[in-house]
Formats: structure tokens, sequence, C-alpha cells
């Protein structure tokens, strides 16, 4: 082993590099349980559930409206889909570097 490789060594194991595991975690899983990521999933989910099953309560007990007046805020709901295709196509054309300058500034 040559002056560097010491020098490498030493560094590496002086900051606390990669250490060999020698014990086994108890009852054999890997995992220690749900990840952050599932977490805030699950809570988008209960709350997206909770704003649509509470304002359809809302507006079907308080104002006695049925249908498809029951979807809370339904103006912004029906245009998503054409917002989402409205950024979709200007990324995909400033990627490609097709159709030209076509933003048009405010």
């Amino acid at each position: 082993m040559n002056f560097e490789e010491k020098i490498f060594f030493l560094i590496i194991f002086s900051i606390g590099g990669p250490q060999p595991s020698t014990t086994k975690s108890p009852g054999g899983g890997g995992g220690t349980g749900i990840g952050g990521g599932t977490v805030f999933i699950i809570i988008l989910l209960v709350l997206v559930f909770v704003y649509f099953v509470g304002f359809a309560s809302f507006y079907r007990f308080h104002h006695q409206r049925t249908g498809v007046e029951l979807i809370a805020h339904r103006t912004f709901w029906f245009s998503l889909p054409g917002y989402a295709k409205d950024g979709a196509v200007f990324v995909y054309r400033r990627v490609s570097n097709k159709g030209g300058d076509s933003y048009q500034g405010v």
C-alpha cells in the first residue's frame, strides 16, 4: 500500500466513512416502517377526500344543491385539464424548439 492509499484510508475511516454492519436487525425485516413520502401521499389523499366530501355535504344540506352543483369550485376543476394541456404543450414546444416564441406576456 503506497502513501496515497494510506492517506485515503486514514481520511475515510477518521471521518466516519462506510462501515460494515456486524449486527442483524431483529425480526429479519429490512425496513423500519413507511417512509416520509408515503406519509405525505396518505395525508394528501385524506385531505382531498375531506375537501370534496365536506364541500359536497355543505352544498347539499345547506344550499339544497344537487348534481354537478355539489362539486366545490367546479369552474376551477373543470378548467384544470385545459390548463394542464396548455402547460404541457408550452413546455414541449420550448424544449423541442418548435412553434417559435408563442408566449404572450401580460
